[in-house]
C-alpha cells in the first residue's frame, strides 16, 4: 500500500511503502546530516518536531519559514 508522506527537511510530498521513510531524496538527506552536526538522527528529528510546533524549521527554504 502506497502512503503519502512529507519530507522532514523540505516538506515535499513523497510516495512510499515504508512507514519509517522521512526524507525524500539524497539531496535532502545530505543537507539534514550537514545541519544536524553532532546530534543523533533521533535528536535531530525531535528538534525539528519541536520547531514545527513553534512554526519554525532549521531549513531556511522550508515552506513554513517562507510564510
Amino acid at each position: 500500500m502506497v502512503k503519502i508522506r512529507y519530507c522532514f527537511w523540505c516538506d515535499k510530498e513523497m510516495k512510499t511503502h515504508r512507514s519509517t521513510k522521512r526524507i525524500c531524496s539524497n539531496s535532502c538527506h545530505a543537507r539534514l546530516h550537514e545541519w544536524k552536526g553532532e546530534r543523533t538522527t533521533d535528536e535531530a528529528y525531535q528538534f525539528i518536531k519541536e520547531e514545527l510546533k513553534e512554526n519554525r524549521h532549521p531549513n531556511p527554504k522550508h515552506p513554513i519559514n517562507l510564510t
